[in-house]
């Protein structure tokens, strides 16, 4: 079984107000099973103001994210606005791993990360993959390499 939490936050310049307003809504130390993951969905801002690496800093787990334009969470929506799901399991392993991808070198790259991150766990159940943009390749592109290599 996974669980899912979320937790949402339009503080922005408020770096405390943020993460504590965040870790609240959350309640991981009634809420949280045995591993867990987070995934951040924000806008660009969050990042500059320090937001996000104090958010880490803060979480007892590995995180994953991205920037967007528009957000919804909990009732809110807003350009203004970072959402934080925490997916947790007694049962489940979650690995995070980032790359670096380049389109001369990009087969290894994405074997490497995939080969890293499933390290001691066997074959994944399940990728999610967020991949940004990269001027001179595509998503799909990555994606083939990525199914190439889970056998898919």
């Amino acid at each position: 079984m996974i669980r899912m939490l979320n937790a949402c936050t339009s503080e922005i310049d408020d770096v405390d107000a943020a993460v504590s307003e965040l870790l609240e809504q959350l309640d991981l130390g009634n809420r949280a099973l045995k591993n867990s993951v987070g995934i951040i969905s924000c806008y660009t801002e969050f990042i500059e103001t320090g937001v996000i690496k104090a958010i880490c800093g803060a979480l007892p787990f590995d995180t994953v994210g991205c920037t967007t334009l528009g957000n919804s969470t909990r009732g809110e929506c807003g350009l203004e606005l970072l959402s934080l799901t925490v997916l947790t399991s007694d049962d489940v392993n979650f690995s995070v791993q980032s790359v670096a991808v380049k389109k001369e070198t990009m087969n290894a790259d994405i074997k490497a990360a995939y080969d890293k991150a499933r390290a001691g766990r066997g074959d994944p159940a399940l990728i999610l993959t967020i991949v940004p943009l990269i001027p001179d390749l595509s998503g799909s592109d990555i994606f083939n390499v990525l199914n190439a290599e889970a056998g898919s």
